[in-house]
């Protein structure tokens, strides 16, 4: 991972998850995480039930769907490639949020004259997937504070994501139609677009945490720590040097009678 502005490898603390809901960028990357999922989700939950409501065969409808995901596989690779140039990502964005509203218009005006095309028109929507990942690596100045903004983000993201699936069935249940569908797909391209438009800003969430704790201007001999046992005095060691000298000593003593050493 390149060291981002400010970063360095002697003052990475660990950041903790709460205080990320503080943090401007890291709910406005969630909601766009979130939003582009639930793009995802609704056009792989409901779109060949859609066409087959539309008059489609199910294998055909079903082969969509697949069109659709081999269409998104090669895309998420190279996507990553222009999204960490700064200049590329407001364009990328933008031929993303065109590509889902050309889909949505396709599907919605004219299901069945082109379908191949409006679900590759989707899938290449999709791409903002592996953008907003790419994203989640340039927004922090520190691996910390990118794992931090990652798990928080998907997190909150994939919470947001699982409700359009769920309220595109409530909505069909109650209207008879996908009325409601495209009203929720149109504003969550809207909503992805702006969102989408205000992480491209080059920023990091570092710098919306709140600052470190100051460390203690205490003297380290006042500091106390609960339960810790007295230090325990160690003798100073025994210079090898004098020892030496002392058994020469000893040696060079002129012996009495008996082998018993003289006293000088």
């Amino acid at each position: 991972m390149p060291v981002r502005p400010g970063a360095s490898r002697r003052t990475h603390t660990a950041v903790r998850m709460r205080s990320l809901t503080r943090s401007p960028l890291a709910w406005t990357m969630a909601a766009f995480f979130g939003l582009q999922s639930m793009q995802a989700y609704v056009i792989i939950g409901w779109t060949a039930q859609y066409l087959r409501d539309q008059g489609m065969s199910a294998a055909a409808a079903g082969s969509l769907v697949g069109l659709n995901t081999l269409v998104v596989i090669p895309l998420n690779a190279v996507v990553p490639l222009g999204a960490v140039r700064q200049r590329l990502q407001r364009p990328m964005l933008l031929a993303f949020v065109t590509c889902y509203l050309a889909g949505w218009t396709g599907l919605l005006l004219a299901p069945l004259t082109v379908p191949w095309l409006w679900v590759s028109l989707l899938g290449l929507g999709m791409g903002s997937f592996a953008m907003v990942l790419t994203l989640f690596g340039l927004r922090g100045r520190t691996p910390e504070s990118v794992a931090a903004l990652s798990t928080v983000a998907q997190g909150w993201g994939y919470a947001l994501a699982g409700v359009g699936p769920l309220l595109v069935g409530l909505l069909r249940g109650i209207t008879g139609g996908y009325t409601g569908m495209f009203v929720l797909v149109y504003t969550g391209v809207v909503l992805l677009g702006l969102t989408g438009w205000a992480i491209c800003r080059e920023r990091y969430v570092d710098d919306e945490l709140p600052g470190p704790t100051p460390p203690s201007t205490r003297p380290a001999a006042e500091v106390e720590v609960a339960g810790a046992e007295p230090p325990i005095a160690v003798p100073p060691a025994e210079d090898p040097t004098v020892r030496s000298t002392t058994a020469g000593r000893a040696a060079a003593r002129p012996r009495g009678p008996g082998g018993a050493a003289a006293s000088g």
